[in-house]
């Protein structure tokens, strides 16, 4: 993941978060919203067709201060054994390039995502902390630039 470029188009420095949690990445997308127009015979004359919204979404098992504070906001501070985590205030998001490579060879590169990250899971018992990740995938505001990508992983 990383920062998108000053220029709208999608970050050149990425940074390896970990690995996805079991099951995977998801990526979805809604239906298209359709409205026709007819005219007074009931014959269509124009339809307007809206792309439904494409999210993706995926957890993060390693849950520590660096990656809260890059994932879901706040602050970390000291180091070592004495790195801490705060949140200050509740997280709104933020613009992100994301690449995920697959087991099967392929790697997905989403160029504009609006990301939100929280933390979730049990505290004790079977379940781990996990830091959930969910984003709507945004055409690119710099022009040229495609919205996802899928390629071999070298």
């Amino acid at each position: 993941m990383g920062d998108l470029a000053a220029d709208g188009g999608p970050s050149t420095t990425l940074t390896a978060i970990g690995d996805v949690y079991e099951g995977g990445a998801e990526l979805s997308t809604e239906d298209p919203e359709k409205k026709e127009f007819r005219n007074e015979d009931g014959t269509v004359i124009f339809e307007d067709v809206k792309a439904g919204k494409t999210t993706i979404k995926f957890s993060i098992s390693d849950v520590t201060p660096s990656l809260l504070s890059q994932l879901v906001g706040g602050a970390k501070s000291g180091t070592g054994d004495e790195e801490v985590w705060n949140l200050l205030d509740f997280p709104t998001g933020k613009e992100q390039t994301i690449e995920i490579g697959s087991k099967t060879g392929q790697t997905l590169v989403l160029n504009r995502v609006n990301v939100f990250g929280k933390l979730s899971g049990k505290i004790g018992g079977d379940a781990p902390m996990l830091i959930e990740i969910t984003g709507t995938i945004l055409k690119p505001e710099k022009a040229g630039v495609y919205i996802m990508t899928t390629k071999k992983t070298a």
